[in-house]
């Protein structure tokens, strides 16, 4: 049998080449603006006009409030302290989606980290989940991921 004999397959004369490294798993490295980055920017800034479009209604609401309401004594001070309230939590929101939304246009590293950072922070409180989620899951695939760090 030649498989025995010198010069066959398994002489261990012989050397054998050592194996392949296996391959890195990579993935396409994606450039430019895709139409989720797109959706995502456009849907942060109409957040942030909806945000400061209820600023503008609050600050009307605290206008009547001090100069056409009924309303004297604690009533009128609670009420002031509670639009006061709403109204630094809309200018929260609205700067919040208008620097999340230019980030994610910019395609920058600290774009990407603004857009993670406020979706994160969106999440903690309990009403953003249903924005933040999908916008984090969306800024993890590898393709999102690439675009922004490549």
């Amino acid at each position: 049998m030649k498989i025995f004999e010198e010069g066959g397959p398994l002489d261990p004369l012989e050397e054998q080449e050592p194996p392949l490294p296996p391959e890195p798993e990579t993935y396409p490295v994606a450039r430019g603006r895709s139409a989720g980055i797109l959706a995502l920017t456009i849907a942060d800034l109409a957040l942030a006009v909806l945000a400061a479009g209820a600023v503008v209604f609050l600050i009307a609401a605290r206008s009547y409030l001090l100069t056409e309401s009924s309303d004297f004594g604690t009533e009128m001070s609670d009420a002031l302290v509670g639009l006061r309230v709403l109204i630094t939590a809309g200018c929260v929101l609205a700067v919040g989606f208008l620097l999340s939304g230019l980030g994610v246009l910019s395609l920058t590293r600290l774009g990407y980290r603004l857009q993670a950072l406020w979706a994160l922070l969106l999440c903690f409180v309990l009403v953003g989940i249903p924005y933040g989620l999908p916008v984090l899951l969306f800024l993890r695939r590898p393709a999102t991921h690439a675009r922004f760090f490549y």
